[in-house]
């Protein structure tokens, strides 16, 4: 994670229309954090902070797309937090600071909090389901589901898609064991189809900690890394924060083996209320589990490298590829 400049903040909170001093951080910041939510004293209103490479032509442009897409999310019914547009309609602003463009924009605050562990029931997981599921079928009806065309000064660019993401993950692995497993897994995905019914511009990150409660309702908040991709990818990203604290099965050996169908049971329930996918989906899921794998231990490299124990353990869950569902 990138720390933002205290003079960056501070231009940024100005450009935005919010008293930059008296910005406390909320959220994020972490090694694997994709930015900073601050808020501003009391104000009703979050401005989130990410840094992108300020040579990358295609990293706004982006994020641009997936304002559109969380903003047709909230039209079609998804509950969900998503960019404030200014009166002039600008969705953010940015400031470049030596070798990064800092990028902010503003959203409501919502008087909810994440649901602690201890809390987790099956009433939950369904709803949880639910709200992934609602957006698969909204996102069939999004003009971009494949990839999206960007205009640079080179001409224009195809941008998202699964094979993007794969491959800069697999250029920033830095093991060489993890980087052929890497391309094993790129290997079985190239066979899966790719079609409407399965695949399209998706949240790709809507895990326990990306959900809030408002007393009544989840919703669903970050859409900063939104990705055409499977819609298996968001599922398994679900199932990760039972394999990461209940249950075992993503960094370490499965511990508690009931905890993965009570929760799968669960969450498919409310995700099939909104949107089918067919069996074959469901039984590839541990191809997603590792493929997350992979994904997260590349992502937290830095800290792993660190930590000869966690390395091992992890780095064996990637190469040995345990099948953790069972239906």
């Amino acid at each position: 994670m990138i720390a933002v400049p205290p003079k960056v903040l501070s231009k940024l909170a100005r450009k935005c229309g919010i008293d930059g001093r008296g910005l406390r951080e909320m959220s994020g910041g972490r090694e694997d954090s994709d930015g900073i939510i601050y808020r501003a004293d009391v104000d009703p209103v979050l401005m989130k902070v990410l840094a992108l490479p300020a040579t990358d032509e295609t990293g706004l442009a982006k994020l641009v797309e997936r304002f559109k897409i969380a903003q047709f999310m909230g039209k079609h019914g998804v509950r969900l937090v998503y960019p404030r547009p200014n009166p002039a309609g600008e969705t953010h602003q940015s400031v470049i600071w030596e070798e990064h463009r800092f990028v902010a924009y503003l959203m409501d605050y919502i008087s909810g909090a994440n649901i602690r562990q201890e809390n987790w029931r099956t009433r939950f997981f369904t709803d949880w389901g639910k709200l992934v599921g609602k957006m698969h079928a909204v996102t069939k009806d999004y003009p971009i589901w494949e990839h999206a065309t960007i205009k640079t000064r080179s001409g224009n660019k195809e941008v998202f898609g699964w094979q993007e993401e794969w491959s800069f993950f697999y250029d920033w692995c830095q093991d060489a064991e993890v980087k052929d497993a890497w391309l094993s897994i790129k290997e079985r995905m190239e066979r899966l189809p790719v079609n409407r019914d399965c695949y399209g511009f998706i949240h790709n990150d809507p895990h326990a900690e990306n959900l809030l409660y408002d007393g009544k309702h989840l919703i669903l908040i970050d859409f900063d890394v939104a990705n055409c991709h499977w819609f298996m990818t968001d599922i398994s990203i679900a199932l990760q924060m039972t394999l990461f604290t209940t249950s075992g099965g993503m960094e370490r050996p499965v511990n508690n083996r009931r905890a993965i169908p009570a929760f799968l049971n669960a969450f498919r329930k409310g995700y099939e209320e909104e949107n089918r996918l067919d069996d074959f989906w469901w039984q590839q899921l541990d191809l997603f589990i590792n493929y997350r794998r992979a994904l997260l231990y590349t992502v937290m490299q830095g800290w792993i490298s660190r930590n000869a124990e966690a390395n091992a353990r992890w780095k064996d869950m990637i190469l040995t590829e345990p099948k953790i569902v069972r239906f």
